[in-house]
C-alpha cells in the first residue's frame, strides 16, 4: 500500500510539475509576445515621428525658398530692370499675380508648419501689394508723362515698400527653424 501511495504522490507531483511548467511556459510566451508587440509599436511610432519631422522639414524648406524668391522678385534691382526692359503694365501684373499665388501657398504652409511666421508673411504680402501699386503707377506714369520728379517720388515710395517687405521677409526667415 505504501508503494501505491508513493506512486500516487509521485504521479501527482509529476502532473503538478507539468501543470506549473505549462503555466510558466504560457506566461513566458505571453510576456515575450507583449515585448514583441511593444517593440513593433515603438518602431512604428519612431517611423511615424521621423516621417512627420521629414514632412515638416520639407514644408519649412518650401516656405524658406519661396520667401527668398519673393524677396528677390520684389527688389529695387527688379524695379530698375523692369523699367529698363520696357515691360508693359499687363506683363508686370502677370508677374505680380504669379508671385501673389506663391505667397498664398507659403501663407498656408506657414499655418501648417510654422504658425509663428504667419504674421510676418501677412506683412510681407501687404508690402508686396503696395509695391505692386507703386510700380504699376510708375509704369503708367512713365508711358503717359515722363516727368523725372514724379519718377523719383514713385521710386522713393517703392523703396520704402521694399524695406518693409525685406524686414518682414527677414523676420520670417529667422523664425523658420527645423
Amino acid at each position: 500500500m505504501e508503494g501505491a501511495i508513493t506512486a500516487a504522490i509521485g504521479a501527482a507531483a509529476a502532473i503538478g510539475g507539468a501543470v506549473i511548467a505549462g503555466l510558466l511556459s504560457r506566461r513566458t510566451q505571453e510576456l515575450s509576445g507583449q515585448n514583441i508587440l511593444n517593440i513593433e509599436r515603438e518602431k512604428i511610432e519612431a517611423a511615424s515621428l521621423m516621417h512627420s519631422r521629414t514632412e515638416r522639414m520639407q514644408g519649412l524648406q518650401k516656405i524658406y525658398q519661396a520667401v527668398c524668391d519673393v524677396s528677390r522678385e520684389f527688389s529695387m534691382t527688379r524695379v530698375l530692370a523692369t523699367l529698363e526692359s520696357g515691360i508693359s503694365a499687363q506683363e508686370f501684373d502677370h508677374i505680380y499675380f504669379r508671385e501673389a499665388e506663391k505667397v498664398d501657398t507659403i501663407r498656408f504652409l506657414a499655418l501648417v508648419y510654422a504658425g509663428d511666421v504667419s504674421d510676418d508673411l501677412d506683412l510681407l504680402y501687404a508690402a508686396m501689394n503696395r509695391y505692386w501699386g507703386g510700380v504699376r503707377a510708375l509704369l503708367d506714369s512713365t508711358t503717359s508723362q515722363p516727368d523725372s520728379r514724379l519718377k523719383i517720388e514713385a521710386l522713393t515710395a517703392i523703396q520704402k515698400e521694399i524695406q518693409s517687405l525685406d524686414a518682414a521677409a527677414t523676420r520670417a526667415l529667422q523664425k523658420i527653424r527645423p
